[in-house]
């Protein structure tokens, strides 16, 4: 697929992508509630996603509902399985802001190279082959203080990597309520089984 092109309500660019290859089954995706994502090649894609002060609403919320049906408030639907494989992506721009929550993410991303064995989003839980990371600028910005939430249902993330490998990576994280102003820069390092258990605060 080249030359992709969504824009959202407001008629910006919400995600173009120059070329996109994937190997995507339908029948599982349309019958069996179960995504399969596999074997992605990705070079120069750009999307902009946003939040306003409603936290059920983004940008892109409109096309969503667009393919979505109405069902029985009564009815219980099971989460979507998906299952991620190997991406080779090139050449990203991704922004994101997020009124709500404060967050003002920029990364320009050179390349990313990265096979995920197991990806257990309702749990949080995910396992990774391997993940490469080369030539890419991160900037994180939290313009303001989380908001305060009761809800502790919600699992924090569980990630276990087989190999990491980092080179040449530019990071700034700002955060402007606490006066915390920070720029690293990264040339190459190589780590192997990396595991960040964030509910038991473990790493290793």
């Amino acid at each position: 697929m080249e030359r992709l092109y969504l824009e959202d309500k407001a008629g910006d660019t919400l995600l173009y992508s120059n070329n996109l290859q994937l190997d995507l089954p339908i029948y599982p995706l349309l019958f069996k509630n179960e995504l399969n994502i596999d074997d992605v090649v990705s070079n120069g894609l750009i999307t902009n996603i946003t939040r306003g002060s409603d936290p059920e609403v983004f940008n892109f919320t409109f096309f969503i509902n667009t393919f979505s049906t109405t069902s029985d408030s009564t009815s219980t639907t099971e989460p979507m399985s998906i299952s991620l494989g190997d991406f080779s992506l090139t050449n990203w721009k991704i922004d994101y802001k997020d009124a709500y929550l404060g967050i003002e993410l920029t990364t320009e991303l050179g390349e990313l190279n990265t096979s995920i064995s197991s990806f257990d989003l309702e749990n949080m839980k995910y396992e990774v082959s391997d993940l490469s990371l080369e030539e890419t600028r991160i900037k994180y910005v939290q313009t303001h203080a989380f908001p305060v939430t009761n809800d502790t249902t919600t699992p924090l993330p569980y990630v276990n990597m087989g190999e990491f490998n980092l080179n040449q990576i530019t990071l700034t994280y700002q955060s402007q309520s606490d006066g915390i102003n920070t720029n690293l820069k990264l040339g190459e390092i190589s780590l192997t089984d990396v595991l960040a258990d964030i509910s038991n605060n473990t790493y290793k």
